[in-house]
């Protein structure tokens, strides 16, 4: 899958490799820690109890662990799932199928533009005991009165949007790995990389660039343009002193 034109083509692999520190995979995750603090105990637990892969920076006892992509889907998932006071017991298995989603979009889908929005929920149930009983990923289109109906012999039924959670890290980590690929020398920086002096990515085709109403959008082009200007009248300076 290609994120963006100035990055490889996003592969399992590379979906599964360790190297964000914890705090950068909350907010790969869409989790803010400065908001919510609970999320760094959240975390700690998760990994800890196994649900989340990691690797070690290091040898020693101390060394950080570092995570991936796919352990950020997991996360995210887990953390909407408990929020409706359920487990972690409960929330994993559903985890693990939005992992298997995210890398069965990863290897057939060209370009992230290609993942539809808002699909892909789960229907999930509890038992009478409160455990996980039946689940299933379907397409929204899918969704019909009798679906539910079908699964109305559990006490709780429930459906969470793992496919929107998905699409939104994949769509996240573009910007998290175009900083790893540049700190390691793997690719050059190109003109629109990077942020603008408020944070704003400076890419016309991210998202929320991309996004935005035609007006706006044609505002920013202009407010990128004049950005990049300065930075390179900038850096031409520098060179020349």
């Amino acid at each position: 899958m290609r994120l963006y034109d100035n990055l490889p083509e996003l592969d399992v692999a590379e979906a599964e490799r360790c190297w964000i520190e914890p705090d950068y995979a909350l907010r790969l995750a869409g989790l803010d820690t400065t908001k919510n603090p609970a999320c760094r105990k959240f975390w700690a637990n998760i990994v800890s109890r196994g649900y989340v892969p990691f690797a070690k920076e290091g040898k020693g006892k101390t060394s950080p662990r570092l995570h991936s992509l796919l352990a950020s889907v997991k996360a995210r998932v887990i953390w909407e799932i408990c929020r409706n006071l359920h487990t972690y017991e409960i929330a994993a298995p559903i985890a693990d199928e939005a992992v298997k989603l995210a890398t069965h979009l990863i290897q057939t889908i060209p370009h992230r533009r290609g993942v539809p929005e808002d699909d892909w929920p789960c229907i999930y149930t509890l038992d009478h005991k409160g455990n996980l009983g039946p689940f299933k990923l379907v397409r929204s289109a899918e969704i019909t009165n009798a679906l539910l109906n079908s699964y109305g012999l559990g006490y709780h039924v429930n459906v969470i949007q793992v496919g929107e959670i998905v699409r939104r890290v994949i769509e996240l980590y573009g910007d998290f790995w175009s900083a790893d690929l540049h700190r390691r020398g793997i690719i050059r920086p190109g003109r629109y990389d990077g942020c603008d002096a408020e944070g704003y990515p400076l890419d016309p085709e991210h998202p929320w660039n991309k996004d935005l109403p035609p007006l706006e959008r044609a505002k920013r082009l202009v407010e990128i343009e004049e950005y990049i200007e300065r930075r390179e009248e900038h850096e031409r300076s520098e060179t020349e002193g």
